[in-house]
């Protein structure tokens, strides 16, 4: 099933030219003035492209959904929106980049929507059950973000006892109903998402494993960048194993393959994409060394810490890697290779 094709697309952020921008006037992505609400931040990486407010329900319409477009969307093309058009023309997936635009929002970003992780994996929730119901085997595979379970909880679990429940300054119940109480009014107003579906033990609180095991039941796999090399660079960053023991890089690498085993626990795939060009030899070899079965990590930081958790030689050979390599993150350039055919 892994075989075909995926359409690859960032639905959080969006740049002028779409189908849903009538106007080549201006660098704004939405020419209708009912749309610029959901216009956030610039991405600095690509100018011209602007994360987007997903939450708000006029954008699911333009991504997923048998509802009509929003009035301001002026097209006579069918399919309508983004994810019909996509199974229309066959593809067997979609690769969700950029699922860490989350953090533009919450508190490592603006902080202006703490509820952000969460409406993040609700979205990708609704839009996988939607696409399966069309088609069965439809494959929903997010890039990075790998952290979205625990941020869903944590930016909101303002008790810090480890579960979402009405004691929590964003969280109301209405009717037996959790939800999410963005307007702090203790009422759910109608912009307010329930939560309820969350619940599976239906005890009124939502735990982290609940919040975990919703996200992954969603989801087929993961994309992962700049895993082992890793830096500002466009391309050859340093392996990660060759980095001074000090480097606080080495720190985020633990952090990230111990999330990663949460998703090798469940079976899901991660599809590991390095940025090493064509005539990078030596970091093909280290991308081929670090993925093999018999590879040890030498750095100090990696095999002895007296204080942090260590992401081990063993721990990395339990996880599931797709290893791949892309000659460049230009979104013009050739899809990424695999390293092993």
């Amino acid at each position: 099933m892994w075989q075909g094709y995926f359409r690859l697309y960032a639905y959080w952020a969006a740049d002028a030219g779409r189908f849903y921008d009538q106007s080549l006037t201006d660098r704004s992505p939405f020419s209708a003035p009912q749309a610029r609400s959901l216009i956030g931040t610039e991405n600095s990486s690509f100018p011209g492209t602007f994360y987007l407010r997903y939450w708000q329900d006029s954008w699911k319409k333009v991504i997923f959904g048998d509802r009509p477009l929003p009035s301001w969307v002026k097209t006579t093309r069918k399919p309508s929106n983004y994810l019909k058009r996509i199974l229309s023309a066959g593809f067997n997936g979609v690769y969700l980049d950029d699922v860490d635009a989350y953090q533009q929002f919450n508190s490592e970003g603006d902080n202006s929507r703490p509820s952000a992780a969460l409406e993040m994996l609700l979205f990708i929730r609704e839009l996988s059950a939607w696409a399966k119901s069309k088609k069965p085997r439809f494959l929903i595979v997010p890039q990075n973000g790998e952290n979205l379970f625990n941020d869903a909880l944590e930016n909101l679990d303002t008790n810090g006892n480890e579960q979402l429940e009405p004691s929590d300054r964003l969280i109301g119940l209405s009717r037996g109903t959790l939800f999410l109480d963005l307007n702090n009014n203790e009422k759910r107003d109608r912009d307010e998402p329930a939560i309820a579906s969350l619940d599976q033990n239906r005890d009124r609180s939502i735990s982290r494993f609940e919040i975990a095991e919703a996200y992954f039941k969603s989801i087929d796999g993961l994309g992962s960048e700049d895993f082992f090399f890793k830096g500002n660079a466009e391309e050859n960053n340093p392996w990660i194993d060759s980095l001074a023991a000090n480097d606080r890089r080495l720190e985020d690498f633990k952090f990230t393959g111990e999330n990663y085993l949460n998703y090798a626990k469940r079976g899901l795939p991660i599809f590991n994409v390095e940025y090493l060009s064509e005539n990078n030899q030596i970091g093909i070899e280290q991308y081929r060394q670090v993925v093999s079965a018999q590879f040890q990590f030498t750095n100090p930081a990696l095999t002895a810490s007296p204080s942090n958790p260590i992401f081990t030689s063993n721990d990395l050979r339990q996880l599931p890697l797709v290893p791949l390599r892309a000659p460049s993150r230009g979104l013009d350039q050739p899809p990424a290779l695999n390293l092993f055919n």
